[in-house]
């Protein structure tokens, strides 16, 4: 009976007493971890070119000391003949290939797609690190490329997949992609081509880009070409970019030289030294105008909110389009508007000496000097259907 009392005492204290701290969760390994099936090395020489035929699985590459090149491949979900690495040299370029065998059973087709479906959980690995100067070409579906600085050609076509890379020291490279996402630091000349994909670089000298229903982030490029649609760019600093697109945005930070032929998007830019630009269903947002602007504007408002002293010119042709274009107090320029069934507006802060001024109800004609001093700027504005607004 004592015994019985004495256990119904400790069994209240445990139920009363102040819960005990959870231990820490430990974190969870990766399913393809928990999966490892086996893993097998091989070693090659001489190799002055890799190339690899992969998908449903992921490529990591370092560069070594080595005269080698050392290959590891990684079995994840294996079953019997599930896959296999199948590997070729031939003029001293080293081929990787994976295979997924397609097995047959012809009674019944659901069957079928199901043992051709067994790629999508067996998944193949590989882990290659090679001498410097070796070229690379990846093709590649489904998984992933990650890299450190690389010191040869190197050439890749990704679907559905990733490619997280550091600096290229050799040019050109060529990216390939679709529904993909690239990262990369510096490269010397780097062209892209690809549809929805995204794409983030630190720095290049050449950047060329051809692509549709991408986003592209840009540190800093020397020439940026663009030609595409239905995309969206954020540039940090440019010195020459070249845009031929449709359906596009465009958020520039500091450039010195735009060519564009846009329609059906808008362009963004902080500083510009020099526009110019074909626009059509296209707004422009100029905050900092250095010295000349260029543009032929169909459907498309352009507002400039600071231009410096050492504008040159500004030459508007516009048709149902209007201009909101701010001077620096102490510029004079030469000056000359010819407006069809649109509002002149100008600054008094500004003072104008006119040598010519016609107007009538749908038309006005304005030439003459503005500001006071000897002009060193030529501002040229033509519009129909059109405001202007010097201020």
């Amino acid at each position: 009976m004592k015994k019985c009392f004495l256990l119904l005492i400790i069994l209240c204290a445990s139920v009363f007493q102040a819960p005990a701290q959870p231990m820490p969760a430990m974190p969870a390994m990766p399913a393809s971890s928990r999966n490892l099936s086996r893993i097998e090395k091989r070693s090659f020489s001489g190799i002055d070119e890799i190339r690899f035929e992969h998908s449903f699985g992921n490529i990591t590459v370092t560069e070594s000391d080595s005269g080698q090149a050392e290959l590891e491949i990684q079995y994840y979900n294996e079953v019997e003949d599930s896959a296999s690495c199948e590997t070729s040299i031939a003029d001293n370029v080293l081929t990787v290939k994976t295979v997924y065998p397609k097995r047959e059973q012809k009674q019944d087709k659901r069957i079928v797609k199901i043992n051709f479906s067994d790629h999508t959980t067996v998944r193949v690995n590989y882990i290659i690190a090679i001498p410097r100067n070796v070229a690379m070409k990846i093709n590649l579906k489904h998984g992933s490329i990650g890299m450190g600085d690389f010191h040869g050609d190197f050439t890749c076509d990704v679907s559905f997949g990733n490619l997280n890379a550091g600096t290229f020291f050799y040019s050109p490279v060529y990216i390939k992609g679709r529904h993909s996402s690239f990262k990369t630091g510096r490269a010397t000349v780097l062209n892209f081509s690809g549809d929805f994909s995204t794409l983030k670089i630190d720095t290049a000298d050449a950047l060329n880009i051809k692509s549709k229903h991408s986003t592209y982030k840009i540190d800093r490029a020397a020439v940026l070409t663009f030609s595409g649609g239905f995309s969206t760019l954020k540039i940090g600093m440019a010195d020459t970019l070249n845009i031929n697109s449709r359906h596009s945005t465009y958020k520039v930070g500091k450039v010195r030289t735009v060519k564009a032929d846009c329609a059906f998007g808008n362009i963004d830019i902080n500083s510009a030294g020099e526009f110019t630009a074909k626009l059509a269903h296209a707004p422009v947002t100029v905050d900092n105008l250095d010295r000349k602007l260029n543009l032929d504007c169909r459907f498309s408002n352009v507002k400039i909110g600071v231009s410096s002293g050492q504008l040159e010119s500004v030459k508007f042709s516009g048709s149902h389009s209007n201009l909101n274009l701010s001077l620096d107090p102490g510029l004079s320029a030469d000056f000359y508007a010819n407006l069809k069934h649109g509002r002149l507006s100008i600054d008094d802060k500004y003072k104008f000496k006119y040598s010519l001024q016609e107007k009538d109800s749908n038309r006005i004609v304005k030439k003459g000097i503005l500001g006071d001093k000897t002009p060193t700027a030529k501002i040229d504005i033509s519009g129909l259907f059109g405001n202007i607004s010097i201020k």
